[in-house]
């Protein structure tokens, strides 16, 4: 078959070479001048680099590292450090620094006993039932038919109430079984806020258990990749020209046509109309459905389900390059020899609870949730020893502010002083040592990777919207309910991050129809 991928993003690029491997001859048109979407590096002259929007390794399928491995040569690999520990919660008050230590659990054990109202085996069952949990759920994630109540099926493994605890519970509640001390709590909340919601909503334990699968070398994780998150994209473009995908950068998509119900091919900006068997979008749901296909296109139903859902990002990105390195001497002196690259800023579930409430109302969060990532103490080519880059991931910033407030002037500072002073508990220095920033809202976000809202995980992991209601309620991933026509990004089946499952899980439903 002939089949056209809309955009490249790293999903679109697995989608395309998985689809070419199988011996479909394959085209994917990229607005942009490059390559990769939001899974980006951007190179400064003094040999600094910084990731532009997806900072950590660790959600990459084991398939996909393993076919790269054997179909790339060492010029076309990466290399992946495990970050240990994976996230730091820095000192607040008199409290001294918690941290997780993703290789001995007993030492976050007893980390956190000796500095917390929690015990050592609060911390190990906790840990042995999320990673019991994640190990049941695992196989779902790449298998593209998977539902709800295979999931509910599969975590009754763990016992009877479990099921209802991870697929509609919330995750503070989740917490509470295990943690009494809200610093605890925290630090076990920490890297598991992908969505837009309060910790107290129903549905909120469920993302748990898919970043649960994030991993470097085996080991459960995060990583920094040397040299960028670009080398990601590098390798899969590698491998996906290898099987003979061809890409066309610099080319943009303005509609995807339909005729009847079947698609039947794409127009560009130039007004080519390019013709082919299958279409394939890369880009998130509401802009494919709502941008892209025009005309007759009997659609009145997927439309009206996209109107209904949330597809609010709530995070803002700020990316700096610092004089000086981020002055974190104490807390590593707390904590441990260790090379630290993720330092939580969120002291308590009530610092959380206040800066989704001012979300809520419509504006900035006044003290918000704030991860700061470095790559250079791991990865010595993000420095030039000059300049030190540091990216601050916050949440959360609304996409529409409230009546007189611009995102261009009063928002946007707005936005930069509160992430710059929650970071200043950190190394209160950090302002003064600011040489170069930029800050994206989610309304930059949009225009930058054309993601819609800026919500990077192209809609949130919410209910209504996981497994096989993301984003429809059709049979198999990447299923639209016209002929011909797929969706291979974040929001099919199992969802966002630099994971290429969902590129996995749409290739596997076009060769299986194809058959």
């Amino acid at each position: 078959m002939d089949i056209i991928v809309v955009g490249a993003g790293h999903n679109a690029i697995v989608a395309a070479w998985h689809l070419a491997r199988a011996g479909h001859s394959v085209d994917v048109y990229e607005q942009l001048d490059r390559l990769g979407g939001a899974c980006s590096t951007r190179r400064f002259d003094c040999g600094c680099y910084l990731n532009d929007a997806a900072n950590a390794f660790g959600m990459l399928h084991p398939q996909i590292q393993r076919d790269l491995n054997d179909l790339t040569p060492e010029s076309a690999s990466f290399d992946v450090t495990l970050s240990n520990p994976s996230l730091a919660l820095p000192a607040s008050h008199a409290d001294e620094p918690l941290a997780i230590y993703v290789d001995d659990p007993n030492r976050t054990a007893t980390l956190v006993a000796e500095r917390t109202d929690d015990n050592e085996q609060s911390v190990l069952d906790f840990s042995e039932l999320v990673g019991a949990a994640v190990e049941a759920m695992r196989g779902l994630w790449t298998s593209p038919e998977a539902t709800i109540e295979d999931a509910r099926s599969s975590l009754r493994s763990l016992g009877a109430d479990w099921p209802e605890v991870f697929l509609n519970g919330s995750l503070l509640g989740l917490l509470e079984r295990f943690f009494v001390d809200t610093r605890t709590r925290a630090l076990f909340m920490a890297g598991n806020t992908i969505l837009p919601l309060s910790l107290r909503d129903p549905g909120t334990a469920f993302p748990v258990l898919y970043l649960g699968t994030s991993a470097v070398g085996g080991i459960p994780g995060w990583g920094i990749v040397t040299g960028g998150m670009d080398r990601i994209i590098a390798s899969l473009a590698h491998a996906a020209i290898g099987t003979g995908v061809r890409f066309h950068e610099s080319t943009r998509i303005t509609e995807i046509v339909v005729k009847g119900t079947v698609a039947i091919g794409v127009r560009t900006e130039q007004n080519d109309f390019l013709t082919a068997d299958v279409i394939v979008s890369g880009i998130d749901p509401y802009s494919t459905f709502m941008k892209l296909l025009k005309g007759d296109a009997p659609i009145d139903h997927q439309r009206e389900r996209l109107r209904t859902k949330n597809f609010d990002g709530g995070c803002a990105k700020l990316n700096l390059l610092l004089s000086k390195p981020l002055a974190i001497d104490q807390l590593r002196s707390s904590l441990g020899p260790e090379d630290l690259c993720q330092i939580v800023c969120c002291p308590s579930i009530e610092y959380f609870d206040a800066a989704y409430l001012d979300y809520r109302n419509g504006t900035p969060s006044r003290r918000p949730y704030v991860e700061i990532m470095m790559a250079y103490p791991i990865d010595g080519t993000a420095s030039c020893g000059q300049h030190f880059p540091v990216s601050l991931y916050a949440l959360f910033t609304p996409y529409e502010f409230e009546t007189g407030m611009s995102p261009e002037s009063i928002s946007r500072r707005r936005v930069y002083e509160s992430i710059l002073g929650v970071a200043e508990a950190v190394d209160p220095a950090i302002s003064s040592n600011v040489e170069w920033s930029e800050l994206l809202l989610p309304v930059d976000l949009e225009r930058r990777y054309g993601m819609y809202r800026g919500n990077v995980d192209h809609g949130p992991l919410a209910p209504g919207n996981r497994m096989e209601e993301r984003p429809f309620a059709l049979t198999s991933a990447g299923q639209t309910g016209l002929e011909n026509l797929f969706l291979c990004g974040s929001g099919i089946h199992p969802g966002g991050l630099v994971s290429g499952m969902p590129g996995m899980n749409a290739a596997r439903t076009i060769i299986e129809m194809a058959k």
